[in-house]
């Protein structure tokens, strides 16, 4: 099994990618900064298997696995006012593509 973090990084994604298609990994999942990665596509070109985690493939290329946040976010609060909070906080961040981030244009 290998592990990394692109640490939302463009292209340090790409070389992970590539790591692991150079050790002949069976499978990548993968939560990506870049769905439309050329990486992403070469791994599927030499037959390793990729699921997007939390990603959706337009093109019907990838298989795919999703959270439903807002069902969890509303247990997750229906929980705590069970419990007896009333004053609850949340602290999430904006996740943005490459694609689209005004740093990597």
């Amino acid at each position: 099994m290998l592990l990394g973090s692109s640490d939302e990084s463009c292209e340090g994604e790409g070389n992970l990618l590539r790591l692991f298609e150079e050790h002949r990994v069976n499978g990548v999942l993968v939560s990506s900064v870049d769905v439309n990665s050329p990486a992403i596509d070469a791994l599927g070109r030499h037959g390793i298997t990729v699921i997007l985690l939390d990603e959706r493939d337009t093109a019907g290329r990838y298989s795919s696995v999703s959270l439903d946040q807002v069902a969890g976010a509303r247990l997750v609060a229906e929980h705590l006012l069970d419990e007896g909070h009333r004053r609850i906080g949340l602290n999430t961040a904006l996740a943005v593509p490459c694609a689209r981030r005004p740093d990597q244009v």
